[in-house]
């Protein structure tokens, strides 16, 4: 058991650990090139992080050697004052972090200096899976990018903006939506999950639903900048949008990153082009029609809290202008975060099927999970196993002679239990539960990120889930496609 500032430290470290090794099996698909053209800057990646990686562990496990097992679930970050040997090892490791995330964002930067690569099937037909209207009526392109972030934005509009002669090549209404991400995240389907945000930015403009809210009379006496009130506005509004068609799984993509850039940023603070990470995430959490589909976020909304206080802390080492710095974000989330949140959700249900919201069942959700413990896949599913012995048992009760209406009774039967696709969201959120269930594994262990064996353990659960999310989402698209076939096939033959 380890104490809540031990579980930030080691739920950082985590996150980097995992996307390092993203991102040096990138280097070593992209090789030395044909004439050993890239060989010695991959070279030189790969042995930045592998040399911050060896340092990491051996800080958690000189960390470990000199905090007691007995101490580990109550211990907290040492003050500024504080001399002691645990406190010199604790803030030794934050440095570390520091550095790690630091090197981890310059090298996925410098990226662009290496051959890019193509978008995985499976990130497409994610997104063809959470928002088959959009991407039927605009076809957006999916691109990786070097900056450790995720993008939208109309390629064709930054084409007028910069090219005065171009506006008659293309029609008034003509739009390109173009969605980037984090080339370390490719591989990924979890981890671009967070392109639903991105697709809400789009479907927010498209219904002119954040610029409408934040023009109403009641935001009109704020005093912020217009921009930076629109700003906040479209952030929320996107976030409302991808939590509705697609469920948590972009926020909690959101959080995994945000852990990756967390040890060298200030996160405690609103900016003036998103709210707070820990405002949006409380929003989400809030909303009463999620109520099953959010179960994954009061664990990770805990975990969370604590990080954010200790930047916070980081940020404001002064007592006082902590607190008044914490009254000051809780105020705005409470007055103004909140209140903006209701509008949008108001404007949001007022669309109906244009947006139309997903459906969650907690025993579905859980079946899934367990599959993807035992390392099975989640691309089908039926009624539960449970249930179909009970209805045996009671067919067989039914009809204890053979015949031919016990026959017909039990096709009917069957196909009762007949397993259906599962939806891509339903796939990505049972996925996200189950990375939970990883983080929570390696927080048990006697010495987490101690060693490369700790680590590997880590890195190959992460990449395994990944593998078993991405082959679930082809195979339920493919099982969809054939079941669509089948049904014009049947329908043909009917009408003929």
């Amino acid at each position: 058991m380890l104490s809540p500032d031990l579980k930030v430290a080691v739920r950082s470290a985590a996150e980097l650990f995992h996307r390092s090794r993203r991102l040096r099996e990138h280097l070593e698909r992209i090789g030395p090139g044909e004439s050993g053209e890239h060989a010695r800057l991959v070279e030189t990646m790969r042995r930045a992080l592998e040399d911050i990686e060896d340092t990491m562990m051996g800080n958690f496990a000189l960390l470990w050697e000199v905090l007691p097992q007995e101490q580990r679930a109550t211990m907290t970050s040492p003050g500024p004052e504080e001399d002691t040997p645990l406190a010199e090892v604790f803030n030794g490791l934050l440095l570390t972090l520091n550095h790690f995330s630091l090197r981890f964002v310059t090298i996925h930067e410098s990226l662009v200096y290496l051959p890019w690569q193509s978008v995985e099937p499976e990130l497409v037909f994610s997104l063809e899976g959470c928002f088959p209207e959009f991407c039927k009526r605009y076809q957006p392109s999916i691109v990786m990018g070097s900056l450790f972030n995720a993008f939208e934005f109309d390629f064709i509009k930054i084409l007028k903006q910069k090219l005065a002669d171009i506006a008659e090549v293309f029609s008034g209404d003509e739009r390109n939506f173009v969605l980037m991400f984090a080339i370390c995240d490719g591989l990924s389907p979890l981890a671009c999950a967070i392109l639903a945000h991105e697709v809400g930015h789009a479907l927010d403009a498209e219904h002119d639903i954040s610029r409408t809210v934040a023009n109403e009379s009641v935001f009109a006496s704020n005093s912020l900048p217009s921009g930076t009130l629109l700003n906040w506005c479209r952030e929320i509004c996107a976030d409302l949008i991808a939590a509705q068609m697609v469920g948590p799984s972009p926020i909690l993509s959101l959080l995994s990153m945000e852990y990756c850039l967390y040890p060298s940023q200030n996160i405690c603070q609103h900016g003036a082009s998103h709210p707070s990470t820990r405002a949006r995430l409380r929003i989400l959490a809030d909303d009463p029609a999620q109520s099953t589909a959010t179960a994954p976020l009061p664990s990770e909304l805990e975990v969370y809290e604590n990080a954010w206080r200790l930047n916070l802390a980081s940020v404001f080492p002064n007592d006082t202008e902590r607190q008044e710095e914490e009254q000051k974000h809780d105020l705005q989330m409470e007055n103004l975060h909140f209140r903006m949140a209701r509008h949008l959700r108001e404007k949001l249900s007022s669309l109906g099927e244009a947006l139309p919201r997903a459906c969650f069942e907690n025993d579905s959700l859980e079946r899934c999970k367990k599959r993807l413990r035992l390392g099975s896949p989640v691309s089908a599913q039926g009624d539960d196993p449970k249930l179909l012995v009970e209805k045996v048992k009671e067919h067989i009760r039914n009809w204890p002679e053979p015949s031919e209406a016990r026959c017909d009774a039990f096709k009917n039967l069957c196909d009762e239990f007949r397993e259906t696709p599962v939806k891509v969201p339903n796939i990505l959120l049972s996925g996200y539960r189950r990375r939970w269930g990883i983080i929570e594994e390696l927080y048990d262990k006697p010495e987490p990120l101690a060693n490369a064996a700790s680590v590997k353990w880590l890195c190959d659960s992460m990449a395994g889930l990944d593998r078993l999310i991405g082959s679930s989402i082809v195979t339920t698209c493919v099982h969809k496609e054939v079941l669509r076939r089948l049904e014009t096939n049947r329908r043909r033959k009917k009408g003929a």
